[in-house]
């Protein structure tokens, strides 16, 4: 008698195919999830380590600043490990990518977290009470370090009009990277009105990409000082900030306390 063995029916093929790409797909998230993981851990190393290299770096430095480089405080991170530090006197920013995960700290906040860095002021020297490091002007404007009046500490940038010229304003160029958002925040002080170059205030623009936004003065508050403030995202390829303050025919504004923060 012959016998005939029995094959798997389409149907059941069909189950072992779908277990199997069941199977897959576990195996892969599962795998994934463990990359991350040490991808996270890798990074948050990395700046662990490093937020402990500036830190050394400045407590031996002549004038207790935290180094310019990283290099300067002989920290390199992992293999794959992308940094970005960002040095602004007495605070800094690190910041440790891999992909698409990223972990920072900063002088604020020494421990590593997911992201970039909040609550970190990335305008160097915006409080102006060392020097006037960083603020220029353009051609028929002047700048200069003024004890006159101050909203915090002693010191705010005096700026005012210096010649003729149809583009006028005093400016701080921010290190940033990427899109933001941003929020810009100043302290302004007018000590009169008068024409103002295109009737501009407060004028944000990026690096490479030239977007530029404006905000204008409080021209009713003078003689006392007012906050200027905006919100603006720059674009994906931004390595920095222009802030400009136009300054007024006839009269002097006083900028002080100029933070660069990223939106949380």
């Amino acid at each position: 008698m012959t016998q005939h063995s029995r094959g798997f029916t389409i149907v059941e093929l069909l189950i072992v195919i779908v277990v199997i790409a069941i199977l897959a797909a576990i195996t892969i998230v599962a795998y994934n999830g463990i990359q991350n993981q040490a991808r996270a851990t890798v990074l948050q190393s990395d700046v662990s380590n490093g937020v402990k290299k500036i830190e050394a770096a400045r407590a031996v430095s002549a004038n207790a600043t935290y180094p310019m480089t990283l290099s300067e405080a002989g920290f390199q991170g992992s293999t794959n490990t992308t940094l970005t530090y960002q040095p602004n006197g007495n605070t800094f920013c690190l910041v440790a990518t891999n992909g698409t995960q990223t972990y920072s700290a900063s002088s604020q906040s020494p421990s590593p977290s997911e992201g970039v860095c909040s609550n970190y002021n990335y305008a160097l020297n915006g409080s102006v009470e060392d020097s006037a490091t960083s603020w220029f002007s353009s051609t028929g404007a002047g700048v200069e370090r003024s004890n006159v009046r101050a909203s915090h500490g002693s010191y705010s940038m005096r700026g005012y009009v210096a010649g003729s010229g149809t583009d006028r304003y005093i400016f701080m160029n921010a290190p940033v990277s990427g899109a933001g958002p941003w929020v810009v925040s100043a302290d302004v002080y007018l000590t009169g009105t008068g024409a103002i170059d295109y009737n501009r205030g407060l004028w944000f623009q990026d690096n490479p990409t030239t977007i530029g936004t404006n905000t204008n003065y409080n021209l009713s508050v003078v003689n006392q000082w007012q906050q200027v403030t905006r919100t603006v995202s720059s674009g994906a390829s931004t390595t920095s900030v222009n802030i400009r303050f136009y300054v007024m025919n006839g009269q002097n504004i006083y900028v002080d306390n100029l933070r660069v923060e990223r939106a949380s």
